[in-house]
Order: C-alpha cells, then structure tokens, then sequence
C-alpha cells in the first residue's frame, strides 16, 4: 500500500518500521542509561542494524509486544551507536535480550531465538501476554 501511495525507500522503511515494531529505539545514551536504569520493567534488544539475524526478530518482537499491550516498554538499543552500552551490560552476540527491573537484570536471551522462547521467557519472569 505504501508503494501504491508514491512512497519508497527510507521513508517507507522508516514508516514500515514503526508500524511493524512497537519497540522504540534510543535517540543518545543519556536516554538508554536513564530508561534502562530508572523503568519499571523494560526488555532491551541489543542489536546492529547490518545483523540479518536481528532483522529476523522484528516480527517475533512486534508480535510479542502487541500481546504485552503495553505493560512492558522495548528499547532497542543498536550497536553501532551505542557500544558504549554494549560493553556495559556485556552484550557480545547480537541480537541479545535483556530483561531490566529499575536497572537489575532480571534474565537475557542471546541470539537469535524464536517468538515462543520469547514468550517462555517473558511468561517465566511473571508477564502474561494476550493471544
């Protein structure tokens, strides 16, 4: 539909990609540490935008985060602007997940991983998710 209307390229990508995937990326570091530090509950995806393997999440995480219904914030979190993050949460094999509580880590996924383990993983830390 998006081609239809006469829009391609980044600017289609970039509406895609937020139409798509409820997960909000980290506009500067401050931003990343305070959220990450100070959220009540936030999943981080640790990712690079050249990784295929991340791309690959993008409809497990939308999926995942329309079931939360917006009880837990996603933060993607993009190695190439931020590996100063990486390095301080030790993320070396992208995409990783990471599950914070007021800056404690609660669990991690690394790798690439499929909707369902997600769900497991959410499920185990107490979050019930809406078919």
């Amino acid at each position: 539909i998006l081609a239809k209307w006469g829009l391609d390229g980044a600017l289609r990508e970039a509406i895609q990609h937020n139409l798509y995937n409820p997960a909000a990326e980290i506009r500067n570091e401050k931003q990343g540490l305070d959220t990450l530090t100070t959220g009540a509950m936030v999943l981080a995806e640790f990712y690079s935008p050249s990784c295929s393997a991340c791309k690959l999440m993008d409809a497990p995480v939308a999926a995942i985060g329309d079931a939360l219904q917006g009880n837990l914030e996603i933060l993607k979190v993009s190695r190439d602007k931020f590996p100063q993050l990486f390095a301080l949460h030790r993320v070396g094999l992208v995409p990783s997940f990471i599950l914070f509580s007021r800056g404690s880590e609660l669990g991690r996924i690394e790798g690439v991983t499929s909707k369902e383990e997600l769900v497991q993983f959410l499920e185990s830390q107490g979050f019930k998710l809406v078919a």
